[in-house]
Parts: structure tokens; sequence; C-alpha cells
């Protein structure tokens, strides 16, 4: 390992998923991220930096909600970043996938929109929550399907690359009916920050400045307020309704009837938006993996779970000793004791 280190045609890059190394060359890793950056239907080359440009913008909007009393001096000044940083990205290799590629991870840490962005996540974030589907973690999971009998048809439905393609600002103003009651601000302004803050999209990748056309370089909250807003709409207009249907932001768990046919769901799925596709994963020998869960059906035909680990899990999640609060340290292995005990 200490000779790959020092090897200047070796790159060493982080797996997307389970803290796992990847070993390539690094002609073949750029190869990979350049692939992605010349897709002209995701990425554009930026000829001008443009966070001063969004800096005023953020400035004078703010000041005008500020005029309007709808925020005071305090959030004023802490909405603002005084001295904004470019969003930056770092690549990633997908080594769970069948087909190896690259992916971009933002830092937004520090930018124009940055403390913007955390405020909204906490007034966005109960919107994610509304969909009949919704489940927190793989616990919730497990106890949710635990009742269910006689299951027929397992399946699974992934949505291919949705961090790049899902449009942001669609659902916004459908979802968005009412301010919170601790906050002054009307609907109009929540949606007018949320807008600034999803269409800020640019990021520099070594000297060069790319803003990405659709999607967002990553947004959990604002993800799941779209796939709750999609998903209602597409079950809306499917003749057929599942058995049951579980997600966890763009991975969706179905149980289908016999007279059902996964492929049609699959189908009606894939023409509800041009760049919003997905996958399916049939059960195999009755078994199927959702996110850490394997899902089986035992001989009485009941729905069995327990923990699942993907060939390429590494075992790892943080270091102790990583400058992180206990309790972020505690959040990543709790689950990890008291889960598997409510999976079996």
């Amino acid at each position: 390992m200490k000779d790959l280190k020092k090897d200047p045609d070796i790159a060493k890059v982080t797996a997307d998923k389970r803290r796992a190394m990847v070993i390539l060359d690094k002609s073949e890793f750029h190869s990979l991220v350049n692939k992605m950056l010349t897709d002209p239907t995701t990425y554009r080359k930026l000829k001008k930096d443009p966070t001063s440009t969004l800096q005023r913008q953020h400035k004078s909007t703010l000041k005008r909600m500020k005029d309007t009393f709808e925020i005071t001096a305090q959030p004023y000044y802490e909405l603002s970043v005084s001295h904004p940083q470019h969003p930056y990205a770092r690549a990633t290799i997908k080594s769970h996938k069948d087909l190896i590629k690259a992916r971009l991870l933002v830092c937004s840490r520090d930018t124009v929109f940055y403390n913007t962005t955390q405020y909204l996540a906490e007034i966005l974030s109960p919107l994610g929550k509304t969909a009949k589907s919704y489940i927190t973690d793989s616990t919730d999971f497990c106890q949710t399907i635990s009742s269910i009998t006689e299951p027929d048809q397992i399946i699974s439905y992934d949505v291919v690359d949705l961090f790049t393609n899902f449009p942001p600002t669609k659902p916004y103003k459908s979802s968005v009916s009412a301010s919170p009651t601790w906050i002054d601000l009307s609907i109009d302004s929540i949606i007018s920050l949320t807008k600034s803050c999803i269409t800020s999209t640019y990021f520099t990748w070594g000297d060069n400045i790319f803003e990405q056309i659709h999607g967002l370089p990553f947004s959990p909250i604002r993800t799941e307020i779209y796939m709750t807003h999609f998903e209602e709409e597409t079950l809306a207009s499917f003749p057929i309704q599942p058995v049951c249907l579980y997600r966890k932001v763009d991975d969706t768990f179905v149980i289908l009837g016999k007279d059902q046919h996964p492929t049609s769901l699959h189908q009606h799925l894939n023409t509800q938006h041009p760049r919003i596709k997905f996958t399916m994963e049939t059960e195999n020998d009755n078994k199927l993996p959702f996110h850490n869960v394997l899902v089986s059906r035992d001989p009485c035909d009941t729905i069995q779970t327990k923990v699942y680990r993907t060939p390429t899990h590494s075992d790892q999640y943080i270091h102790f000793y990583f400058n992180h609060p206990p309790k972020t340290k505690f959040d990543v292995i709790s689950p990890r004791i008291f889960a598997p005990a409510a999976m079996t």
C-alpha cells in the first residue's frame, strides 16, 4: 500500500459507499470524471466566477426581508456569509455498481448560500416526511413490513443518478402551503430563498468552474420532497395499486399481487419524466436486498428480515479519533448495535 501511494500514476479514490478505497490508474480516473463533465446535458463550463454576483443578489434579498420585518437584524447577518468560498467538487467511485462510474460530491461549506440552506433545512425537512411511503430508517422499515402476510411479489425500483436528473424547482409551490409558526417569513419568501439556493449549482473542479444544469450536487431534503411529489402523481395515474410501497429517497420497495406485473409499474415509472429513469430488481430465491436489509419469504410465506451487507462493504464507518462531536459518533454506531436486533 505504501508503494501504491508513492506511484504518481495510481489514483487512490474513496468509494461512493462503505468507506472502501478504490485503486485505479490515474488516467482512467480522470477519464471517468471528464466523461461526466463533458456531458452537455448535465454540466456546462462557466467563463466567469458567479460568486460575487450571487453574494450581492442574496444580500439584496435579505435586506428586503429585513426592511419588511420578515427577519430581524440577527438572522439578516447570520444568513449572510461575509467572505464566501467557492463550492468545490471531489470525485468518488461507484464500486458497488456493475458498471464502475464516478460520482461528484460538492462541498458547499462557507459558500454564499450555506447558512441560508441550513436555515431552510429546518423549515423544509417536514415536507419530505409527508408521504405514506416514508420510512425513517432500517428499523422502521422492518417493523412496518413485519405485519404483511402472504407477500406475492417483492420488487425494488431505484432511480438512476437522481441527483443529476431531478427538476429541483417543480414541487415547491404546491408543497410549501403554510409557513411554520416559529418564523415570520411569508410563503413567497421561503420559495424565493429556496429557489436562490437550488439554482446555485456551480462548483470548481481543478482550475475550471462548472455549472450543473439538472438536479443538484447533493440535497437529500429537496430530493425527498420531489420524490414525494413524483410518487403521488405516479400512483394516482397508475390503474393498479401495489399491496405496499415504501421509499427511502430514491430506492423504493414494493410488494405486488400475483396478477400484477412488475414490468408494467416499471414502464409507468419511466414515462413520468424524460430524465427520471428507474432500474428494477426482483427477488432471487425468495430474497431481495433493500438498503442494508435482506428481505426474504420463509416456507410459511411470511416476511423475514436480517442485516444485509454488500460484497464491497468494508465494515468501516468513522474513525474514533476523527474530529466529530461525540453525538455524531454515537449516531453512526448506535444503529449498527441496536438495528440488527430489530431486523430479526
